[in-house]
């Protein structure tokens, strides 16, 4: 069964801070109660860790190119295509569990 698009906002939402704090509240109640809601958080979650770890990792390659020069290009390339391929691979293993 599918949540409404506005309980993904919701979760979104939450997951980046954004919800007041009668809002979290309730949300982290809901998610208590809800088995469904709470599955789905969890998903969205892991997703949403997924980004920000890929995002991190982008960030220091461009750091590390940006203060040490062009000598580490190839090691820079070398985790690049290693994050993409754990992204990838975690994706896949969401997608398993979720469908």
């Amino acid at each position: 069964m599918s949540l409404p698009d506005t309980t993904y906002e919701l979760i979104d939402r939450y997951l980046n801070g954004e919800l007041s704090e009668g809002e979290r509240s309730d949300f982290e109640a809901r998610l208590k109660t809800d088995k469904e809601l709470a599955e789905h958080f969890e998903i969205q979650n892991i997703s949403y860790q997924i980004v920000v770890g890929q995002n991190l990792l982008d960030l220091k390659a461009r750091m590390q190119k940006d203060l040490s020069g062009s000598k580490y290009t190839g090691n820079n390339n070398r985790w690049k295509y290693f994050g993409a391929g754990a992204v990838l691979f975690l994706v896949a293993i969401l997608l398993y569990f979720f469908f």
